[in-house]
């Protein structure tokens, strides 16, 4: 048994992809493991990029505007069924 270099978890020696996380262990075509195959470069530059992500001061500024969207979606959409009901009472009664 061997631990997943991505999660941690517990799995078998032969395992080519994590059951846990779904991660490819080895790459499909040479064997090589995935995770070797990046240099501390690339892990460090990764990181960097990652922590940078996070450290935005509008990182859920996205939410923000789609929640608004529908929000006044759904305000229009209950606007137009009220509408159609008023004028459905004045028209077809």
């Amino acid at each position: 048994m061997k631990n997943c270099p991505y999660c941690a978890e517990e799995i078998q020696d032969e395992a080519i992809k994590c059951r846990y996380c779904g991660e490819w262990l080895q790459s499909r075509d040479t064997g090589i493991s995935l995770y070797d195959e990046l240099t501390e470069h690339h892990k460090r530059l990764y990181v960097e990029e990652f922590k940078r992500f996070l450290n935005r001061k509008n990182l859920f500024s996205w939410i923000h505007a789609y929640s608004f969207y529908i929000l006044s979606t759904i305000i229009m959409t209950l606007v137009i069924i009220g509408l159609w009901r008023i004028i459905k009472m004045i028209f077809w009664q």
